[in-house]
């Protein structure tokens, strides 16, 4: 690792708190993403590779993670369930076996998810969420408004009124029928 990437990945980091947050890039279950650029081909161009930014971290505290004969290798998994902490003493290394342990023991398993406010990422719960969808159906209102206002992203708002989130309450627009 050369000392200027390790130097820029501190810098996308909020150590404020005892989970240290990713604040760059994220995929979309909210894992840090950190591009190693400066990559190069086999025809000399160049190509970014990105890497998990709480993986990174680990190998800058811990080393080298190892091989492992499973399909994804060995995990990186968060003792806080927090996928945007970077904070190395909240990782520990684990086969996939145990990474789906720790999902099912801490409730994040898709079978049988934690809906709404019982889920363990849950910023709002379901009487916010039932009112921002009703003012922002009545008009007079952004869903940016809405997003500054409750403390949340503009996509997190925009997935609750077309249901791709909270659709267990039963609000997303109908959408209207061709004729």
């Amino acid at each position: 690792m050369k000392a200027s990437d390790i130097e820029r990945f501190w810098r996308k980091v909020d150590k404020s708190g005892d989970c240290w947050i990713w604040l760059a890039g994220k995929d979309r279950k909210g894992y840090g993403k950190f591009s190693l650029g400066g990559k190069y081909d086999e025809n000399g161009n160049r190509r970014n590779t990105m890497v998990s930014a709480h993986r990174f971290s680990y190998e800058l505290a811990h080393g080298t993670i190892p091989e492992h004969d499973s399909f994804h290798g060995m995990c990186v998994l968060h003792r806080c369930d927090n996928p945007g902490c970077v904070n190395p003493d909240h990782l520990f290394l684990g086969t996939n076996e145990d990474n789906v342990h720790d999902m099912l023991t801490k409730g994040r398993n898709a079978t049988n998810p934690n809906l709404g406010s019982a889920h363990a990422m849950a910023i709002l719960n379901e009487s916010q969420v039932r009112e921002l969808h009703s003012r922002y159906q009545s008009g007079g209102i952004t869903q940016a408004a809405l997003a500054t206002e409750y403390g949340v992203s503009l996509s997190t708002i925009n997935h609750i009124m077309t249901g791709r989130l909270w659709s267990h309450l039963g609000l997303a627009r109908k959408k209207a029928k061709a004729p």
